[in-house]
C-alpha cells in the first residue's frame, strides 16, 4: 500500500515512470483509490508509453480517463485494450510503457 496525499492545486498528482516495461501479459489494469473526504475528488489516471515520452506529450498521443472518487474506497478496472488504443492516430506500445500518473484536478 501507498499513501499519497494529494491537493486541487494544478497539477497535484504523483506518477511512476521509467520502469514499468512490458504489459503485454497484463488483461487490465486495475487499482483502488482511497478518499477521506466526504466531497468527490476528481482524478484523472495516465498511461502513456516511451513513443509519448520522446514525442510531444499530446493529450490524444496517450491514455486518460477521468475518475471520480467518492468517500472511502473505490476500485477501479481498466481494460487493456481501452488502454492501448486510447491513442488517436496509433496504438500505444504495450512492450514500451513508461508511465502511470495519478493527478487530482478541481
Amino acid at each position: 500500500m501507498l499513501k499519497v496525499v494529494l491537493g486541487t492545486e494544478r497539477y497535484s498528482g504523483m506518477g511512476l515512470r521509467r520502469f514499468l516495461g512490458d504489459w503485454r501479459g497484463a488483461d487490465s489494469l486495475a487499482f483502488d483509490l482511497y478518499n477521506p473526504d466526504q466531497a468527490p475528488l476528481t482524478m484523472v489516471v495516465r498511461v502513456h508509453d516511451l513513443q509519448h515520452e520522446l514525442g510531444n506529450y499530446a493529450l490524444n498521443d496517450r491514455f486518460n480517463n477521468r475518475l471520480e472518487i467518492h468517500h472511502g474506497w473505490n476500485y477501479f478496472h481498466i481494460d487493456m485494450e481501452e488502454t492501448q488504443n486510447a491513442a488517436d492516430t496509433r496504438q500505444l506500445d504495450l512492450q514500451k510503457i513508461d508511465g502511470i500518473e495519478f493527478s487530482a484536478i478541481e
